[in-house]
């Protein structure tokens, strides 16, 4: 997936405590593709990153789900999990038993820079 300009992407991401994380937290972008941190990374950077990242084609996520697999195996994590939660939570809802961070939905649109190149706006950012 390479952005183009003109698109409009929508970008959810989420970071949570951990229990015996002694630093950092565990943060990730949940769509459109998928990012995974577990240095305690910030909602907005990872999304920022992962919108350059869409600006110059590298968008492939598979070492960073191959990670977040490896991680989720033993701490008993799923995917579908951190979605439904991030969505619960951005409706008012907190259902789980974890203590969410952040939860930010950015949407971003792709506009030519003023170098004619590639780049990116956000045009809106509700955070929960």
């Amino acid at each position: 997936m390479k952005a183009q300009v003109g698109d409009i992407i929508e970008f959810l991401a989420i970071s949570w405590d951990e229990p015996q994380w002694e630093f950092d937290h565990p943060s990730a972008v949940l769509k459109p593709l998928f990012r995974y941190h577990d240095d305690g990374g910030d909602c907005e950077r990872i999304i920022e990153d992962l919108a350059i990242d869409l600006c110059c084609g590298e968008t492939d996520d598979k070492d960073d789900l191959d990670f977040f697999k490896d991680e989720s195996d033993w701490r008993g994590w799923k995917l579908s999990t951190l979605r439904r939660v991030a969505k619960n939570r951005l409706a008012g809802k907190d259902d789980w038993k974890t203590k969410i961070r952040e939860v930010v939905l950015e949407k971003i649109k792709f506009i030519n820079d003023e170098d004619g190149e590639i780049g990116f706006e956000i045009i809106e950012t509700v955070k929960a």
